[in-house]
């Protein structure tokens, strides 16, 4: 499964809606339902997909941030960003092509 933000393109899901508060982000699916809270890594990663920032750059700040090498860096980032993807968050290049 790609994630599709690879390709420096923002695929927050449809009907996905956030307001952001001091200690976290609460994001509610419109589509059905359901809501997610994000604190601390995961609330700042969102606020940097949101701003369009590009996966490259989120990288580069993970990377800077936690002083770590750039594919252990990649494997983290990859890690959240599939956890959202199950989750409907985030859409996949499969989801966009077919559906």
């Amino acid at each position: 499964m790609n994630i599709a933000m690879q390709k420096n393109e923002i695929l927050i899901a449809r009907g996905i809606h956030g307001v952001r508060d001091i200690d976290m982000t609460l994001l509610v699916n419109d589509q059905n339902g359901k809501s997610f809270i994000l604190q601390g890594l995961e609330a700042t990663i969102w606020d940097w997909l949101i701003l369009n920032y590009s996966y490259n750059k989120i990288v580069g700040f993970l990377a800077t941030i936690f002083d770590s090498p750039i594919s252990e860096t990649e494997f983290r980032l990859n890690s959240i960003l599939h956890q959202w993807v199950e989750k409907g968050l985030l859409k996949t290049e499969e989801n966009i092509h077919h559906g």
